[in-house]
């Protein structure tokens, strides 16, 4: 009896180890710095802090997930109510181009619009310079067509 037992604690550790060894933690491959979710901090216009954590939409946080090609905003209020917002992206040279022109023929398109405190191109594709990207934190800029230059601030918490 004691070697059946013996057996099954063998044979479900042999299964736990497999399992866990053969467990994917980045879909379609290796992204990366960019792979995971990152907290907005801050954005600034021609140099000023925008304040957008000080706001009366009571937004609480702002994410930005990569994963593959496909980029989640979520926006995060108060009680952890969220509301995602997805695009894609692509890396080409020092310009990240984020696109949010995509729409369902059934729905409102909301899931696709960025949160307008990101302040990006009203046609759906924003390309921004990668000013810095090490030690997991990321900042880019981009000028607006008013001249206006943006600054983005995020950084990787874990």
């Amino acid at each position: 009896m004691r070697h059946y037992i013996n057996k099954i604690i063998s044979c479900f550790i042999a299964m736990a180890t497999i399992c866990g060894l053969a467990g994917c933690t980045r879909n379609n491959g290796d992204i990366g710095d960019y792979f995971g979710e990152w907290r907005f901090d801050k954005i600034t216009a021609d140099g000023i802090d925008m304040n957008i954590y000080d706001n009366p939409n009571g937004v609480e946080l702002f994410t930005w997930a990569f994963q593959d090609n496909i980029i989640r905003i979520n926006t995060i209020y108060p009680h952890h109510m969220t509301f995602s917002s997805f695009g894609t992206w692509l890396q080409r040279g020092d310009i990240l181009e984020l696109n949010f022109s995509y729409h369902d023929d059934d729905s409102e398109n909301a899931m696709y619009a960025p949160p307008i405190e990101m302040h990006f191109d009203e046609s759906g594709i924003t390309r921004l310079h990668i000013v810095s990207m090490k030690n997991r934190k990321m900042i880019l800029s981009r000028i607006d067509t008013d001249g206006t230059e943006y600054m983005y601030y995020l950084n990787r918490p874990y």
